[in-house]
């Protein structure tokens, strides 16, 4: 696998939220096999107070339990809580965790509540806390609905907005074997475009003068 590339602005604008001391609302979306997930585990790394939980097509009463399993290992009194998403998300608050919830439409399908609870939340409790909750998507439509409209409810709340794009052509050739010519580089941006999940393809024991898949 490829070292992390670019994305530096956007790790930069993360770690900002992170360590402000103020309870912030990111929204991290775009389509899939952009990165998004491992953009945001990057951010996540070396620090402490993290919950990253990957939401699956699943009953929110299913959900409920695995994110209490996924938040369990940071912070173990969250087993103690009735398992509700205000009150776990509160409980989290008052740790200034720094909560992840991926595939965030995939809760909201479960829960159409959600976004209400969450602004609820960062409306009247979140005051004192220093909480960041990171709510990432691939559905375009649903995470614009759901944070950025104008009639959306968390419209107004998020302190970061990152519409993941493709990479560059600069970042993707880091993605090519050492030995590559300009005229390989061009015909896999052709074929693979700014896409880091089939770039990862192109590596040293792949040639790009041999693949043949397009994305």
């Amino acid at each position: 696998m490829t070292d992390f590339v670019n994305r530096s602005e956007e790790l930069e604008r993360l770690h900002g939220r992170f360590d402000s001391e103020n309870a912030d609302l990111a929204v991290v979306y775009g389509r899939r096999r952009l990165g998004k997930t491992r953009l945001v585990k990057k951010a996540l790394e070396g620090r402490e107070n993290t919950v990253f939980y990957q939401a699956r097509q699943k009953t929110r009463e299913l959900q409920l339990e695995q994110f209490v399993e996924a938040a369990a290992d940071t912070f173990p009194g969250i087993e103690d809580i009735r398992p509700d998403w205000e009150r776990l998300f509160g409980y989290l608050a008052d740790q200034n965790a720094i909560v992840v919830l991926d595939e965030f439409p995939y809760l909201i399908e479960q829960d159409e509540s959600l976004p209400s609870v969450l602004q609820a939340l960062f409306d009247h409790e979140f005051d004192e806390s220093e909480t960041t909750f990171v709510l990432v998507g691939s559905s375009i439509s649903v995470m614009e609905e759901a944070t950025l409209l104008r009639d959306s409810p968390l419209y107004g709340r998020t302190s970061l907005t990152l519409d993941i794009c493709e990479l560059s052509f600069d970042a993707a050739t880091v993605f090519l074997p050492d030995d590559a010519t300009a005229d390989e580089a061009v015909r896999a941006w052709s074929g693979f475009g700014g896409v880091p999940y089939y770039l990862e393809e192109l590596d040293a024991d792949r040639s790009v003068r041999t693949s043949s898949k397009r994305c």
